[in-house]
């Protein structure tokens, strides 16, 4: 047996487990068996806590009829009724509605007060408790049990009586101390009498029953010894069903042994609970009469249900998990021997391999290790072969760290030359940029210098305008192939702004109709009406996304159509600072050539173009693949069907918040020519160490009044700088001696030139080369090749000047938006209502409402056409100054029509 406890782990288990469960239940038991006595004795406390209630309320209720008796004799006085039968009356009639512990009713009039004739009167009845020498009369038949009597015509000295001087002095009711009487023992309810005037007349008295209580106060019958008790306040036994006639006789607790011992604890205090004597002692205070009521239980009725109910069930539960354990452990047992069996058989053939290769230990050892294993239990069976193991696994790891640091060496020198081919990369695409785009800069400005002279003739116009084509799309070219090595790079983040919705999506229309009237294809532009005024994205972006798939609709399409549409759904309101949002569907739909298959699937990879190949000349390959990447930093995925030779309609959906800040791009700086500026002129500096770059601007600006100084680098333009006072500076980052950023800093620190407005003009196209400008101090970028019309918005911005436009031909109601009397009579305008939804639409700016409404006008009636047109062409340019003047001359009409 002691072999089997020593050596089976399973034997152990079922030890450890049951002795530890066995403590856990001994521990729930003892908690459980503390609850339960808690239990009980609350319950307890209960029992007398109902007992008092009871006793008060009976108690109650006698006091209540002694205030209502004295109430009743207060009425009687203060009506003048001074016939004694009144009041004997009023008694008898009290006494005879009494309750089954009232005893006797009566009251006694302070000297010549009720009965003015009499200085003493104090009529009293009771009940007769056969017994001999009773005081007093029997009333007539059938009221003979009642008796009635003068308590001062026993007792002269009545007036000096404690149950006439202390409710005089308490000055309101008050429960007397009992005393005996005859059989039974009385205690008195008591209170004085007063009339309207407080003047006392009297004192009332109620006498109740004390022995009777005994019968009130029951234990429960599972008490079996137990009992209630009543105590007085002075210490009298009221109620001791253990002893009834002591409390007849108001013996003390201290002819009770037990509650003698107890009284210090309970004297003092209004309720509590303890044990005692091998009883349990509840006790409470009985309000109104300072009374103490005792509870005495056995513990004996407490202990021994909860001892047998937590000893059952701890019994119960510990052979149940004995049982649930011995099977656990057979199981155990049953799957535990293969395992032990593979681990000797491995131990003997490690024990023999062992010796065969050490016969010196073979000799010393002998068969030493296998007695070892088959003398030990399970878990050391275990041990040994997972120790084995753990060593082979060791040395597979030490080996596996040893080809890992190998080839992590390896793998970092290949990093080591990946990071420097890709700086390579970098430098080699940031220098391209830079080459390319200086002189394209030139190219590209000059081309516009030339297309704004108006002294070139159209033929030289037309070559001048296929070079600015050709720059540009050269500078698209180097554009897309940045833009995908900023995505292999993962540098390409979105810039979102505040910008006018439909001014941008009539600027992308515009481009790219030209083109497509270029092919004669019919173009289509359809936008949902409730399309958000302005939205917060990254504009450059999403231009450059549209542009591409309207390009790409167009260069593939060469009969048909190209449709572009945008759609849009609120998908929630905005509340106070929490702009609404819109889900915006952009969709391009053409009737080109198509894809199948095979091309849809790799359309959107890097250099892969499809269609013929005189079409794929025409571009690098990198449009969609840079689409969707842009796409996909705005949440969303560029989607694409396509049939072969039927077309392709590409489609994505984005989630954009509505924008109030928005500045109205409601006509470029080229709608109407610029000639000059208005005030005074201002000194421009250029510092570029590139003349050609110098010379763009210079003839870009000059010819608009401005004066235009030069220098050559950073240490020139400082000494410039101090020379002219410039307005505003425009410098390269890249030049010898001291580049742009080195001048910026040293500028930024002259007190006199620290605000003065510097612009950063580079060719750089990398972001960190733009942040570090504007970290630097610059107001604003400005990339090579050099746009006319960011330029100009530059200029405008940063020096709050405005431009002087070369005006076409442009006649009045174009200009102020009213019309004379005669143009108004060929104009037929709508009814009133459309006339005001107008206006008030035009006066809230809303834009696009308007246009709806104007092609709600134009299906009323054909005649309104011309009205329409007016009202579409002053909206369309955003001339809502113009647009409210136009309108405002119809509802004035209107107005005064109505007024007459």
């Amino acid at each position: 047996m002691y072999h089997f406890f020593r050596h089976s782990i399973s034997s152990k288990l079922f030890l450890y487990v049951l002795s530890g469960a066995l403590a856990g239940l001994g521990c729930m038991a003892y908690f459980f068996y503390q609850a339960l006595e808690n239990g009980a004795q609350q319950e307890i406390v209960g029992n007398l806590s109902t007992q008092v209630k009871e006793i008060e309320g009976k108690l109650g209720k006698a006091e209540q009829t002694m205030l209502t008796f004295t109430s009743a004799v207060k009425t009687l006085d203060s009506t003048k009724i001074h016939a004694p039968d009144a009041y004997e009356k009023l008694i008898f009639e009290t006494l005879r509605r009494k309750t089954s512990l009232t005893m006797g009713i009566g009251f006694g009039q302070a000297p010549y007060k009720i009965l003015p004739d009499r200085k003493s009167y104090w009529p009293y009845l009771f009940v007769d408790q056969d017994t001999p020498s009773q005081v007093g009369q029997p009333l007539p038949a059938p009221y003979g049990y009642i008796r009635q009597t003068d308590v001062c015509g026993l007792d002269s000295s009545c007036f000096e009586q404690n149950y006439y001087t202390e409710p005089v002095s308490a000055g309101k009711a008050i429960w007397m101390e009992p005393y005996e009487w005859g059989n039974i023992a009385l205690t008195t309810t008591t209170a004085p009498i007063y009339n309207d005037k407080d003047d006392l007349i009297g004192v009332a008295g109620l006498d109740i029953n004390v022995t009777a209580l005994t019968k009130v106060v029951k234990a429960p019958d599972g008490w079996r010894d137990g009992y209630f008790a009543i105590v007085s306040e002075e210490g009298n036994l009221l109620a001791y069903p253990p002893e009834p006639e002591k409390a007849r006789k108001l013996a003390t607790y201290r002819d009770i042994p037990q509650l003698e011992s107890i009284w210090q604890q309970i004297e003092k205090n209004k309720a509590g609970l303890f044990i005692a004597h091998g009883k349990y002692w509840a006790y409470e205070r009985i309000e109104g009469t300072n009374w103490l009521m005792l509870a005495s239980v056995p513990q004996s009725v407490v202990l021994e249900p909860a001892l047998a109910i937590t000893v059952g069930g701890t019994l119960g539960a510990g052979s149940i998990l004995a049982i649930v354990v011995s099977l656990f452990v057979r199981r155990l047992n049953y799957r535990l021997k293969p395992i032990l069996l593979e681990c000797q058989k491995l131990a003997k053939e490690d024990q023999e391999r062992f010796l065969h290769l050490d016969h010196e230990a073979q000799e010393k050892n002998g068969n030493y290790l296998l007695p070892k294993i088959q003398n030990a239990d399970e878990l050391e069976v275990l041990e040994h072969a997972f120790n084995r193991m753990t060593a082979q696994i060791k040395a597979s790891f030490e080996e596996l760290e040893l080809r890992v640091e190998e080839r992590t060496s390896e793998l970092r020198q290949a990093k080591d030359v990946a990071d420097m081919a890709n700086r390579s990369k970098s430098e080699f695409l940031a220098n391209m940029s830079h080459e390319l785009r200086t002189p394209l800069n030139g190219i590209l400005g000059y081309a516009q210098i030339l297309m704004r002279s108006a002294n070139l003739p159209s033929q030289e116009q037309k070559g001048v305008g296929i070079i600015n084509q050709c720059g540009s799309h050269l500078l698209t070219l180097i554009n897309d192939i940045l833009d995908f090595s900023k995505i292999e790079a993962q540098k390409m983040e979105l810039y979102p702004t505040d910008f006018h919705f439909p001014a941008f999506l009539q600027g992308v229309v515009e481009i790219c109709r030209i083109k497509t009237e270029q092919k004669s294809l019919h173009f289509t532009y359809v936008a949902d009406g409730d399309l958000p005024i302005g939205v917060f994205m990254d504009e450059k972006r999403l231009r450059q996304v549209l542009i591409n798939l309207l390009g790409n609709a167009t260069k593939f399409t060469d009969s048909g159509e190209v449709n572009f549409s945008v759609k849009s759904k609120k998908i929630k309101e905005g509340h106070g600072k929490d702009p609404s949002m819109y889900q915006i569907r952009f969709q391009v739909k053409d009737t080109g050539i198509g894809m199948g298959k095979d091309e849809l699937e790799k359309i959107f990879l890097p250099f892969e173009q499809v269609g013929f190949v005189e079409k794929q000349s025409e571009g690098t390959g990198l449009g969609l693949a840079i689409s969707q990447s842009i796409v996909s930093l705005m949440g969303s995925t560029l989607e694409v069907q396509s049939k072969l030779g039927q077309g392709s309609t590409f489609w994505f959906d984005v989630t954009v918040p509505d924008a109030d800040e928005w500045a109205e791009k409601s006509r470029n700086l080229q709608q109407d020519k610029i000639i000059g500026v208005e005030g005074q002129a201002h000194k421009i500096l250029v510092v570029d160490d590139r003349w050609e770059n110098r010379s763009v601007i210079v003839n870009l600006l000059t010819p608009l009044g401005f004066i235009v100084f030069e220098a050559e680098h950073g240490r020139d333009g400082l000494q410039k700088v101090e020379e002219i006072h410039p307005h505003l500076i425009i410098t390269d980052i890249t030049m010898p001696l001291l580049d742009g950023y080195e001048m910026l800093t040293i500028l930024r620190q002259i007190v006199q030139f620290k605000d003065l407005p510097v612009i950063v003009s580079s060719a750089s196209v990398f972001e960190s080369d733009r942040q570090k400008s504007l970290n630097a101090g610059a107001k604003g970028f400005l990339p090579k090749p050099v746009q006319v019309e960011k330029l100009l918005e530059l200029l405008q911005e940063l020096l709050r000047i405005e431009w002087v436009y070369e005006r076409k031909s442009v006649d009045k109601s174009e200009r102020s938006g009213s019309l004379d009397q005669s143009q108004m009579n060929e104009v037929i305008p709508p009814p009133a209502a459309e006339l005001f939804t107008l206006y008030d639409l035009s006066r809230k700016g809303l834009i696009s409402g308007v246009f709806k409404e104007v092609e709600r006008i134009e299906q009323l009636n054909a005649d309104y056409r011309g009205f329409t047109e007016q009202v579409r062409k002053f909206a369309k340019n955003f001339q809502i100054k113009q647009l409210r003047e136009f309108l405002g001359q119809y509802v004035n009409s209107v107005n005064s029509f109505h007024s007459k």
